[in-house]
């Protein structure tokens, strides 16, 4: 068995796999470079389970695919594998229900709105207990966070066509699913870190409270319900029910993640949520130096004199800001 598996796992570390992006289902390479492994190591059992225990959900997905293009299926692997995502699971639905403010009825927990909340703290949004990400539909942003006319915009909306796919932006359980006043169809879901996800104006809702999603797993189909001009995605970040700029999380254009951990901070103005040890900051097309003291919790007026600029200043994309 051992020559098996050592032939196995050279051939996988050399299949091109392909994966689907989501949104406009158009295919994407994944990046093997993570799937790096001394073959030469796996020299029994024990050693196959630690690597597929060490492996991301997006590299276990791609295990199973290039298992089910064998000849035969070893089923002491695929064993393994069950058992690894069912640990996942059950660690995720733990860590949720520890945060004894589950609330299926609200948009938003009523008892997380009355807490008073002046404190920082570091969440990792992956890790070995929170693993993997999805851009909930790769679309076009057509209103940012922020000031509107007369209220808040608490998220961000991207554009999309009616009945595309949206999907968990991470691992979950679907805290709230259903029709919602100017939300139309909503979905929420509860991450293991302690943020909320909401995905609103669906057309269709295809999951019910209590069920455990995976980054990537559809949610419900993209439309135009509740308070909604046009087929769009309004997408939230929370915490404690309090707004977080998606974009502090988000580089949408990349499709990526800002940073696998990030800090946050509650101030006056809602929460600052930047990665940890920053020392910089690298300006966006239309950024002020307030948008900058807000994303990092700090004083405009400080930033502005530490960096010799006018605090309402507007930055030029990719002028470098000294942050602390």
């Amino acid at each position: 068995m051992q020559g098996s598996f050592k032939r196995l796992f050279t051939a996988f570390l050399c299949f091109p796999l392909i994966v689907s992006a989501g949104e406009k289902n158009s295919p994407t390479p994944v990046d093997t470079s993570a799937r790096t492994i001394n073959v030469e190591q796996i020299s029994d059992g024990d050693s196959v389970r630690s690597f597929i225990r060490s492996m991301n959900q997006q590299q276990l997905y791609s295990l199973v695919d290039f298992l089910f293009e064998m000849d035969s299926i070893p089923v002491e692997l695929v064993d393994e594998i069950n058992s690894v995502v069912k640990k996942h699971k059950s660690e995720l639905i733990q860590a949720i229900e520890k945060q004894n403010d589950w609330d299926e009825k609200n948009v938003f927990s009523l008892k997380e709105l009355t807490e008073k909340l002046d404190t920082t703290c570091l969440i990792s949004l992956i890790d070995e207990q929170h693993i993997g990400y999805s851009l909930p539909i790769a679309g076009v942003i057509t209103s940012n966070f922020g000031w509107r006319k007369t209220a808040n915009h608490n998220g961000v909306d991207i554009d999309l066509n009616k009945g595309d796919k949206v999907v968990a932006a991470f691992d979950g359980v679907v805290r709230f699913a259903r029709f919602q006043g100017g939300f139309g169809n909503v979905v929420v879901v509860r991450h293991a870190n302690g943020l909320e996800t909401l995905y609103a104006h669906l057309t269709k809702i295809k999951v019910k409270p209590g069920q455990v999603v995976n980054s990537g797993d559809l949610l419900g189909l993209g439309g135009s319900t509740g308070h909604s001009t046009g087929t769009h995605l309004h997408f939230e970040v929370r915490f404690k029910s309090k707004p977080i700029n998606p974009k502090y999380l988000f580089e949408f254009a990349e499709q990526k993640l800002v940073s696998e951990k990030l800090v946050i901070k509650s101030t006056r103005l809602g929460f600052a949520a930047y990665p940890p040890d920053t020392k910089e900051y690298i300006a966006k097309k239309g950024d002020t130096v307030i948008d900058v003291a807000k994303h990092f919790g700090v004083s405009a007026k400080a930033l502005a004199l530490q960096n010799k600029i006018s605090q309402w200043s507007r930055l030029k994309a990719g002028q470098k800001i000294v942050i602390g």
